[in-house]
């Protein structure tokens, strides 16, 4: 049997029951639910926007974050959906993105430049961050600067680290 897909996929999530994907041409995918036939198959997301660079669902999968490519020189737009139904828009500075927690109250923003990272509401900020979401016990988890750094032949080393939100 072999597995194909019509669409190049960049990354995989689950978002309202489903499996989603971001496709490598920025748009949005829900795999489809195979009725009428027995295959699988990536359906558009029409409901929001596209050129879509960076996506985060909050770790209860109510809402989806969604920021746009580089916009123009001073930053990007994200949009935050709940369901299908766009429910707030935010600017950000180039190179921010945003990754939620468990709920839309909980999040942080990493400058992927300067990798600084800076939490809401707890007010944390880490430097040399250079990806991070806030789990489901509150506490940030974060990888370095070098999250993979292979150090022999076949060694690879993972480094994270874990921090208690305030």
């Amino acid at each position: 049997m072999d597995i194909t897909s019509s669409v190049e996929i960049s990354r995989f999530f689950m978002y309202n029951g489903l499996l989603h994907s971001l496709g490598v041409d920025g748009k949005l995918y829900a795999l489809s639910v195979p009725i009428e036939h027995n295959y699988w198959e990536w359906e558009e997301q029409l409901w929001c926007v596209n050129e879509i660079d960076h996506v985060s669902v909050t770790l209860d999968e109510h809402n989806i974050w969604i920021q746009r490519k580089y916009v123009h020189i001073s930053g990007t737009r994200g949009y935050l959906y709940e369901g299908n139904s766009l429910i707030s828009t935010h600017s950000l500075n180039v190179n921010v993105i945003r990754n939620y927690g468990i709920t839309t109250l909980e999040y942080v923003e990493i400058n992927k430049k300067t990798m600084v990272m800076y939490a809401t509401p707890s007010g944390v900020i880490l430097n040399n961050v250079s990806n991070a979401r806030i789990g489901f016990d509150s506490k940030i988890v974060h990888s370095g600067g070098e999250l993979i750094k292979v150090i022999f032949d076949r060694m690879v080393k993972v480094s994270i680290e874990t921090y208690t939100t305030y």
